[in-house]
């Protein structure tokens, strides 16, 4: 942890001393302090994280995630409260996604950006801040636009649902963990956006309509979350994972495990207001969030749905071969992985063979003559 600190310590004099440095600001596998003063156009100072195997002149895109902390690690943006508040708090180190990637060793191949609010509290004005953000990395890195996700604990939790529903449109899913004040707009449901909720039982003693005012702006539905879940639902000793199906109801599961529906919520069975720790360690919640796809969110319904009918693939999931077959001309096929990097491009094919690829999720692009365009999770076993 010593050469972690020290490295991020260089960064940060190199960064101060360097007004002209433009980003990315870091070495790639290192969390950097970019002080607001390097930019006086963004509303705050902020982490940067690139992964391992980052390199801007590739021509890769990579996956974008922005996080957004508690209230406990508010500060005005400057080196030391970057340093001190956010980076060096005892509330959230190795519990926010840059320090869990770095402890578990693993590399998602994501940019991270972890700004800083003033107030802590990311309130509803602040979705037009962290879009500063969110347009600032589209200008400076090269990231894959249908696959930027948000994530936010606490206060930041509430800061996630609300850039979610003024700007739905520009992210592929979120994950929000003991979100701390109700959403002020349920005019229109987010009903697109893949979601995944995380709050620990006692805390629903005292938010139990909030917790399921914000399910049911998510799903966009009237069905209770409360209708389905175990109860009571005061303290618990176990976890529970609820899922929406269909719509119409709720699945209810003992466990904390990925949703296969868009919409899901676990409640752990555990006292306090937190969860984030263990929602952050958890390798499924990284899986789940990073298959997600903004294409498969703003997809148009109609068009989605002749193509749909008209191809079908199979075996899905598949070991050596993948057939697909359809009633369309002029087909284009392309498969990307989870970083989206293309893998390849096939014109006017019906097979692929997947014996390269490694075990995992990757997504099939299929495109008509007319430009009409579907895309299919597919599963490498």
């Amino acid at each position: 942890m010593k050469r972690i600190y020290f490295s991020i310590f260089f960064f940060t004099v190199l960064v101060q001393k360097s007004n002209a440095q433009i980003p990315p600001y870091g070495t790639p596998g290192e969390q950097t302090i970019v002080e607001k003063s390097i930019n006086n156009n963004l509303s705050y100072g902020f982490l940067e994280y690139l992964p391992e195997n980052f390199d801007d002149t590739s021509g890769q895109k990579y996956p974008l995630v922005i996080f957004l902390h508690g209230i406990g690690e508010n500060g005005d943006g400057s080196a030391m409260a970057l340093q001190n508040e956010l980076l060096g708090s005892n509330n959230t180190r190795a519990q926010d996604p840059p320090s869990t990637i770095n402890s578990q060793n693993k590399d998602y191949e994501a940019i991270i950006l972890s700004p800083q609010s003033g107030s802590g509290w990311w309130a509803s004005n602040a979705a037009d801040q962290v879009k500063q953000i969110y347009d600032f990395a589209i200008a400076n890195y090269p990231v894959n636009l249908d696959r930027v996700y948000i994530t936010g604990l606490s206060a930041g939790g509430t800061g996630t649902l609300r850039f979610a529903e003024k700007y739905p449109e520009l992210i592929a899913g979120i994950v929000t963990i003991a979100p701390a004040n109700p959403l002020v707009d349920y005019s229109e449901p987010l009903s697109k956006l893949p979601a995944w909720l995380f709050v620990r039982h006692e805390a629903l003693t005292n938010n139990t309509i909030k917790t399921a005012d914000i399910l049911a702006k998510l799903t966009g539905t009237n069905s209770s979350v409360w209708d389905y879940h175990p109860r009571p639902y005061y303290v618990a000793n176990r976890d529970i994972t609820m899922q929406l199906v269909e719509n119409t109801r709720w699945d209810t599961q003992e466990g904390v495990f990925a949703p296969n529906t868009r919409v899901a919520a676990t409640f752990y069975g555990k006292q306090g207001h937190a969860g984030w720790a263990e929602t952050y360690m958890n390798d499924e919640m990284w899986s789940w969030l990073f298959t997600q796809n903004r294409q498969n969110n703003v997809l148009s319904v109609p068009n989605n749905q002749l193509l749909e009918i008209s191809i079908s693939i199979f075996p899905n999931p598949a070991k050596e071969n993948l057939s697909i077959k359809t009633d369309k001309d002029n087909i284009k096929l392309s498969l990307y992985d989870n970083t989206g990097k293309q893998l390849l491009s096939i014109q006017e094919g019906n097979y692929i063979n997947l014996s390269f690829l490694q075990k995992g999720v990757y997504v099939l692009r299929i495109e008509d003559k007319m430009g009409e365009v579907l895309n299919k999770k597919i599963i490498k076993q």
